[in-house]
């Protein structure tokens, strides 16, 4: 936007070297030339009183535009990669809470990982005939 305002500035100080142009010229041209991206700007711009209409409130109407759109830009894709950042850390902590809950320490070093411990057979219940010492399956 600074190097678009320097041509237009310095193309109108070579036609008033001619004396062909005003300051009002120069802004005329400015605002006629800045591309449809600014359109919004230039809706407002119309609305504007003509003591409101000079090249110093035009430029700086301008560059107030662009560098907001360029802080929007940088914010949302500040926004965009600390949300996959906090994304990436849960999904993270999630995977390592789930490990954590299947793996179950052993006395055996060749057990699965996620086996289920053996418990006494004297403590277990046979749900067939209700005696102690085996599974149904068992019985």
């Amino acid at each position: 936007m600074h190097q678009y305002i320097g041509r237009v500035d310095q193309a109108a100080r070579e036609v008033e070297a001619l004396a062909m142009t005003d300051e009002e010229a120069k802004t005329f041209m400015l605002i006629s030339r800045v591309g449809s991206g600014f359109d919004s700007l230039k809706q407002i711009i119309d609305q504007w009183d003509d003591t409101q209409f000079t090249w110093k409130n035009l430029c700086a109407a301008l560059l107030t535009e662009d560098h907001r759109r360029k802080f929007d830009a940088a914010a949302m894709l500040t926004e965009h990669t600390e949300a996959q950042a906090f994304l990436a850390f849960k999904k993270n902590q999630k995977s390592k809470e789930k490990k954590t809950a299947i793996n179950i320490p052993s006395s055996k070093s060749t057990d699965l990982v996620g086996a289920v411990p053996k418990r006494d057979l004297s403590e277990i219940t046979c749900f067939r005939c209700q005696e102690k010492g085996h599974y149904s399956n068992k019985c």
